[in-house]
């Protein structure tokens, strides 16, 4: 919504830049009541896909735990402990820039498309 306003903003003061003054500041105010919503619904999204991301990690760490304590201790040695490491945080930790983060850019790129077209 910013962006649709400062490009009204624009075209008013193309079309009338003498009497476009009390249209400017309606615009102004679209604008950052728009970027205020924006904001809000931001952090609401990042709150929600982190509570997400901690949920469903917690049960894939639990379950990753069950199983490997169901394991003779001689796959341990022969898979040695990098493998065991990697599936319990690094692997897990580059999920979480899709649960927590990604879903939400990528709703508010296909919001703002979708606002911008029409």
């Amino acid at each position: 919504m910013p962006y649709v306003a400062v490009a009204e903003m624009a075209r008013l003061m193309l079309d009338d830049p003498a009497g476009a003054h009390a249209a400017i500041w309606t615009w102004v105010g679209i604008g950052a009541g728009g970027a205020g919503l924006w904001l809000l619904l931001l952090v609401r999204s990042s709150r929600v896909g982190h509570y997400a991301d901690a949920a469903i990690l917690h049960d894939l760490r639990t379950r990753i735990v069950r199983h490997l304590g169901a394991l003779p201790l001689g796959w341990f040695r022969a898979a040695g402990s990098g493998k065991v490491k990697r599936a319990l945080t690094g692997d897990l930790e580059e999920m979480h820039e899709v649960i927590a983060h990604a879903l939400g850019q990528l709703t508010g790129a296909v919001a703002v498309m979708v606002a911008g077209t029409g």
